[in-house]
Formats: structure tokens, sequence, C-alpha cells
């Protein structure tokens, strides 16, 4: 299972590791995940989320199912 990481709003997450990030936008929560250690990459983007926790699980079920270790939650809990 992907850890939870919580970081502030103007914090980046490394940019050549596998991660996905949530974010606030617009009232909704976004979700994007990249794969980067794949061979092709691969990524997620759903659309966005009524609720934060709804973010987080499908954020680490993705997660988990692609072996991303990371999931960083934006300035938002």
């Amino acid at each position: 299972m992907a850890e939870i990481r919580d970081i502030g709003r103007s914090d980046k997450p490394p940019e050549d590791a596998d991660c996905v990030v949530i974010e606030k936008a617009g009232g909704r929560f976004v979700v994007n995940g990249f794969s980067p250690q794949k061979r092709s990459g691969t990524f997620f983007a759903p659309p966005s989320f009524e609720t934060l926790d709804a973010a987080i699980a499908a954020a680490v079920a993705w997660a988990t199912a692609n072996n991303v270790a990371i999931v960083y939650v934006k300035g938002l809990r």
C-alpha cells in the first residue's frame, strides 16, 4: 500500500520519482499520478473528486496497483 505524505502547497514532489499528487482546484480534488520508471511511462489523471477522502482512495488504489510508493497531499490536511 502507498504511503500518504502531506506537503506544503508550494512544495514540489520529486520530478524523477514515481508518485501521485492530490491538489485542490476549484472546490474539487484533482489527482495526478506518474510512473516514469515504467518503460513507456504510466499516467493517472481521473476526473476530479468531490471529497478529499475519495481522491485519496483512488490515488492509493492506483499507486498500489502500479507499485508507486508515495501519494502526496498538497496543503490540504
